[in-house]
């Protein structure tokens, strides 16, 4: 499952309740049997609701990770900023004080000039 089909599964806000729903959010992964052999409206309702609700859930698990992933890269960004920022202030001879009162923009600036 990828974040677009997750996108669309979480947008049902739950499970739906009757089967016209359900087999509307499986369809959202683009199946049209189950377990590759029986087609979705000659399953039963239960096995119906339970793929349902575990694509749900899947895609709640999926967006969740994805967020982790977007908040480690940001993560990386504001380090590799920070490293930046102490080697420019190392190479201008300012002190942290100093070089955290001046954009990283400036800094590059006076770096290259």
């Amino acid at each position: 499952m990828n974040t677009r089909q997750a996108k669309r599964i979480i947008a049902y806000n739950r499970v739906p309740q009757d089967r016209v729903g359900q087999e509307a959010l499986i369809r959202e992964m683009g199946y049209t049997k189950l377990r590759g052999k029986k087609k979705i409206a000659n399953c039963s309702d239960a096995q119906i609701y339970s793929v349902a609700a575990n694509l749900y859930r899947r895609a709640d698990k999926v967006l969740i990770e994805a967020s982790c992933e977007i908040q480690k890269d940001h993560l990386t960004i504001d380090n590799v900023t920070n490293d930046n920022r102490a080697l420019y202030c190392e190479v201008l001879n300012l002190s942290p004080k100093e070089g955290s009162e001046i954009s990283l923009g400036d800094l590059e600036k006076m770096i290259c000039g």
